[in-house]
């Protein structure tokens, strides 16, 4: 589950979970009153297989989630994320506009606490960017693609040619190593500023891991 609020108004986002629901991410929406269940309103989306959701918003209100979900294996991808969009008429599924902006292996440990402990590695900055943090350590994909990624869009965001990706880990490609991290929590600061909180398996002053 995931929250937000703009302007005393509430919206929340949560994936379904087995059949019938096994497809699906809900966005929910109320203008007031939140306490009362017959205040909210809700939508569904179709995401195959979700296993968590994030959700954001502009600084108009326009929501914005981040979904994660089980991949299709090709190359190496168990995990795809998925960037869904609406500016209007949220609580019909036609105003979103959902898009596949990454993709990651699963790593030893990286399925233990993924349905257990909430993300905090997306969010919308005060110009509506969203930004979002992963880790990946594929190396059945060519080239390898080993450590924590940030990706971001400055506009038109529903294309995915408009996505960026920055690797964050330090690397020394001549003895194959790469920091990775861990649950990387991710968080706005004035100015426009990104700031980043993660457990990091290092590498030392000698180049060891």
């Amino acid at each position: 589950h995931a929250a937000v609020m703009w302007r005393a108004r509430t919206s929340a986002a949560f994936t379904g979970y087995d059949k019938p629901t096994g497809d699906a991410v809900y966005y929910r929406y109320c203008a007031s009153a939140c306490a009362a269940e017959g205040n909210w309103q809700s939508v569904a989306l179709t995401v195959p297989r979700p296993i968590n959701v994030q959700i954001g918003a502009t600084p108009d209100g326009h929501p914005r989630l981040l979904v994660t979900s089980f991949g299709t294996g090709i190359a190496g991808a168990s995990r795809m994320y998925t960037y869904a969009a609406c500016d209007a008429d949220c609580l019909r599924p036609e105003s979103w506009a959902l898009v596949p902006v990454g993709n990651s292996a699963e790593r030893t440990f990286s399925g233990l606490f993924e349905f257990k402990i909430p993300e905090h590695s997306f969010v919308v900055d005060a110009e509506g960017r969203p930004h979002f943090l992963y880790v990946d350590a594929n190396y059945i994909a060519e080239p390898d693609h080993y450590g924590t990624f940030h990706l971001t869009c400055e506009a038109d965001c529903t294309d995915p040619e408009n996505w960026t990706e920055t690797n964050l880990a330090v690397r020394i490609p001549a003895r194959y190593t790469t920091e990775l991290g861990d649950q990387p929590a991710l968080a706005t600061a004035p100015g426009g500023k990104l700031r980043v909180l993660s457990e990091v398996y290092a590498i030392d002053k000698d180049g060891n891991q």
